[in-house]
């Protein structure tokens, strides 16, 4: 018998044996039944009286142990017990010649040896009977046979014989029986036999409680610190002392942790205690690990093939042992581990037989598509329509990777040159969410089938979109072209919208493509198509068109609060998944152009959380390189930094494919301006796709490295980055200055080389496009037309300047438009109001960490220091109409100009004027706190 270390709460159970022992050896003698669970330390006990009977007692011992391996050997178990050392030599020497005479004996499958007890075997039983009785003359004998539910037949009967006999007899029987184990052949457990005998006493084990576990974690110096988490070791290991050793094994060296570490011991401890709990509750366990969350009785017993009351009972057999909690596995280490011991074949034969299972009960087609991807196979029709179901599923939930093994498994069924065009492209776009690189390798293949007219119109244009992203512009032309607008079906409504997204999104993404005209329609207006095929009703409800016509509308005719609704609500009622990514991002985009920079980052903030949570890098790298678009625009540096660099290391620099111009622009942006002009010049030196400049990242990342070399001193070289920048617009029809104002840019280089007259005309012009009203591309083109007027004249185009920027909620912007005026006050010789206006751009440059700009105003600021609180801490006894007031008045607004904006009257702000210095404990205008100057750039 194995030995086992002792476990707690089992004092009661030893006593209850120590009390058979001690009537054998005052000569009545007894029977004792130990049940127990497997895993539940039947052994251990048995061991611990073992050695207790043989020292205290001095008890002759014989043990032996039952195996299912030897159940055909005849009288096996009664060769342990008289074979082992414990037995005198001539007990061993009569017992060796009664077993060779039982050698010719024979037991039938299935038969229990009862027929046996004549004859001869009758006289094999006696004489082990008389062996035994002869030891018991001498010293009280204690007999141990552990697992009897697995011992040979022959055995069962001597065993049975003796526990009939030995009441008047110095010798004790104690016998272990694994609870819930069904006995080979369909007999009776060994223990029913043994209970009908008046002097069997049965001894019951179960599970250790949360206390016990506690005691055993505590007597170990290795785990003794975990003790305090026995609840949590109970929980993960149900108690069962074998799966508790298993977890002592699977922790580090006197770990601490609250909760135990469950590894490979753990694992192994669980299928050893299957393979010990009979075919029956083996082949159950495996079933229920096959079906996981979906096992019932009733599937169970379909599975494996024993119907629901058998399975019922197995379950609750696995349940009294502690492996299982409510029909289902405790940790996911025990049901991987039961499913690898598994052979493969056998495995995926189960998950088939599951998956066909549910899928005739009607259950969940998420819980089908992971049984047959489990499986492997794809077995007709039904399964492909499944999975393909499955993987969109998956793709919802952000389950990329499952989505793509059951496409691919897909693939591998029967399907039609259409379908397997449709399912490869989903295939291409689930493993585009993790890495576009890894998704090329469909990309050739799609566009054969789509030259064939195979691939179905809502999957070309996320090929189209494919394509260009990986700069692959013919192919991306040739598929476009061959594109075709669905009809009035309302089937085909979806790809209606599809397309008329495509087209508007490919005229401002990739205009290029639009050059040569085809059949696709490029020179369709965006809408119109749409509305033909699906009606407008549809068109109302439809994010993917709507974006692109909108974006169309703001660059054209400027953007309304009627439109910046509208784009608010695309954004906010759009669930982003692959086919919303780019519709959101083009809204996004239009409300950038529209000068709502703030609303726009608060909307790509939530984009960006939904991208998070769902573990998609694509749309990481794609969301916050725009969001660093947006920073820049709004002008804040740092963060355009940092989110242009999150959208670098989304992704391999490679798999971002034309897009990577996008972030790599915002951080030239930032950079520049932060007066970073070497980290600039890195940026710019790391490689880019050629195809990248036929798309509207290249005209950024031009617009971008202009900028850096005009502040290098290298206008003419600065210049020609701008005029290619509006070359490509104009010859792409997309010459629109809310898009990417390069006249501006253009002035501005011709002012560095001293030629304001052309700088004049570029502005000029662009203004002309831009049309009336406040605008960021207004504001920044009154200020390089201040810079090429005559000194009396800029002061009030400055002042319009400042109006426009601080409107648009560009705040570096406005800084500049702020510095201009204060160097043009201060050419006039207005040094107070000079002074006044660059410590209102002042904080704005430091806000937005533009350290040249910040160095430049350091200067221009510089005077008597203001009496009072320089804290804006100051400031919170203030109402919110002082406060407003106040504020205002720091950016150097007059009286007239702050009634105007508040709406209120002249005589209002000066009371609150009054109010507010009285707080503050000041006595005029310019010792209002700098800080306030911030207050209110952002338009409410």
């Amino acid at each position: 018998m194995t030995g086992a270390e002792p476990w707690p709460e089992r004092d009661a159970a030893l006593g209850a044996l120590e009390d058979v022992l001690r009537a054998a050896v005052s000569g009545t003698g007894g029977t004792a039944v130990v049940t127990a669970p497997v895993g539940c330390g039947k052994t251990a006990l048995l061991h611990r009286f073992a050695e207790r009977a043989a020292g205290g007692a001095s008890a002759v011992v014989l043990d032996a142990v039952g195996s299912s391996a030897e159940r055909a050997l005849p009288l096996g178990v009664v060769s342990q017990l008289f074979g082992g050392p414990a037995a005198p030599a001539d007990a061993r020497a009569a017992v060796a010649a009664l077993l060779a005479e039982s050698a010719s004996f024979a037991v039938p499958s299935g038969r229990d040896g009862g027929d046996l007890l004549h004859g001869a075997g009758a006289r094999v039983i006696e004489g082990l009977w008389r062996t035994a009785l002869e030891l018991a003359a001498t010293a009280p004998v204690l007999i141990v046979v552990d697992d009897v539910q697995d011992i040979d037949p022959l055995s069962r009967q001597c065993l049975l014989y003796f526990a009939r006999r030995l009441r008047r007899a110095r010798l004790a029987l104690a016998v272990g029986e694994a609870a819930g184990v069904t006995p080979p052949w369909g007999r009776r457990p060994l223990s029913e036999e043994l209970l009908r005998q008046s002097h069997c006493r049965q001894v019951a084990l179960g599970p250790l409680s949360p206390d016990g576990v506690a005691r055993y974690l505590a007597g170990r110096p290795e785990t003794a610190a975990a003790a305090p988490a026995a609840a949590t070791w109970h929980e993960v290991s149900g108690g069962n002392p074998e799966l508790v050793r298993a977890l002592v094994a699977d922790q580090p060296a006197y770990a601490e942790a609250a909760a135990p570490r469950v590894a490979s011991a753990y694992g192994h401890a669980v299928v050893g205690c299957l393979h010990r709990s009979g075919p029956d509750v083996l082949r159950a366990a495996r079933g229920l690990a096959v079906l996981g969350d979906e096992a019932t009785p009733g599937r169970l017993g379909a599975l494996i093939g024993t119907g629901a009351g058998p399975a019922a009972r197995a379950v609750e057999t696995l349940t009294t042992a502690g492996l299982l909690r409510a029909g289902r596995f405790r940790h996911p280490t025990a049901r991987a581990a039961v499913l690898a011991d598994l052979a493969a074949v056998e495995r995926a034969d189960l998950h088939l037989h599951a998956a066909e299972l549910l899928n005739d009960e009607g259950a969940d087609v998420e819980a089908v598509a992971a049984k047959l991807t489990a499986a492997g196979r794809a077995p007709g029709p039904w399964g492909v329509a499944v999975l393909r179901e499955g993987a969109a599923r998956a793709l919802a939930s952000g389950r990329s990777t499952a989505a793509a093994e059951r496409l691919a498994l897909a693939l591998r069924g029967k399907v039609g040159v259409r379908d397997r065009a449709a399912i490869t492209a989903r295939l291409a776009t689930a493993e585009w969410r993790a890495d576009p690189a890894a998704a090329t390798r469909r990309l050739t293949e799609l566009v054969v089938a789509a030259r064939s007219g195979h691939v179905p119109a809502a999957e070309s244009a996320m090929l189209v979109r494919a394509l260009v992203w990986h700069g692959r512009l013919d192919e991306a032309r040739e598929v476009f072209c061959g594109l075709t607008l669905p009809g009035p079906d309302a089937a085909e409504a979806g790809a209606a919208i599809e397309l008329g997204f495509l087209r508007g999104w490919l005229r401002y993404s990739c205009p290029s493509l639009l050059e040569v005209s085809c059949g696709g329609g490029a020179e369709a207006d965006p809408e119109s198509g749409a509305r033909t095929a699906i009606g407008p009703a549809a068109v109302t409800l439809a994010p993917h068109l709507q974006s692109a016509a909108l974006l169309d509308r703001v660059l054209t005719h400027g953007g309304g609060e009627g439109v910046v609704a509208a784009l608010e609500e695309i954004v906010r009622s759009s669930r982003l998944d692959d086919a919303t990514l780019e519709p959101l991002a083009t809204a996004l985009t239009a409300l950038l152009c529209a000068d709502r920079a703030v609303l726009a980052d608060r909307l790509c903030d939530v984009l960006l959380v939904q991208a998070e949570t769902r573990r998609a890098p694509v749309w990481l790298a794609a969301l916050a390189g725009l969001r660093a678009r947006i920073a820049v625009r709004r002008g804040d540096l740092a963060a355009a930094r940092r989110y242009a660099r999150s959208a670098l290391g989304a992704l391999p620099e490679h798999s971002l494919g034309t897009t990577v111009g996008v972030p790599l622009a915002a951080w030239v942006t930032a950079a520049t301006r932060m007066g970073d002009h070497d980290e600039a010049a890195a940026l710019l030196g790391r490689p880019v796709p050629e195809a990248m400049f036929q798309t509207w990242p290249g005209l950024e990342y031009l617009h971008a490295r202009g900028h850096l070399r005009l502040v290098r001193d290298r206008p003419h070289a600065a210049l020609a980055d701008f005029r290619s920048c509006g070359e490509l617009m104009v010859r792409w029809g997309i010459d629109l200055p809310r898009l990417l104002p390069w006249r501006s840019a253009v002035a501005l280089a011709h002012l560095r080389m001293g030629e304001p007259d052309a700088a004049r005309a570029a502005v000029e012009e662009e203004l002309e496009l831009v049309g009336p009203g406040r605008s960021r591309v207004r504001g920044a083109g009154l200020r390089l037309l201040a810079a090429a007027a005559a000194p009396k004249e800029r002061p009030s185009l400055l002042l319009e300047a400042v109006e426009s920027l601080q409107a648009s909620g560009d705040r570096l912007e406005t800084a500049y438009a702020l510095a201009d005026l204060s160097r043009a006050y201060q050419t006039l010789g207005d040094t107070s109001r000079a002074r006044r206006i660059a410590r209102r751009a002042w904080p704005l440059a430091r806000g937005c960490h533009a350290e040249p700009l910040c160095r430049e105003l350091a200067p221009m600021r510089a005077g008597p220091a203001p009496a009072g609180p320089a804290d804006a801490d100051a400031a919170c006894a203030l109402s919110a109409a002082e406060h407003r007031v106040a504020a205002l008045a720091a950016q150097g607004y007059t009286n007239r100009e702050i009634a105007r904006k508040l709406y209120v009257s002249a005589s209002t702000v000066e009371q609150h004027l009054t109010r507010v210095y009285r707080k503050l404990d000041i006595r005029r205008r310019s010792h209002l706190p700098e800080s306030l100057a911030v207050e209110v750039i952002d338009p409410a």
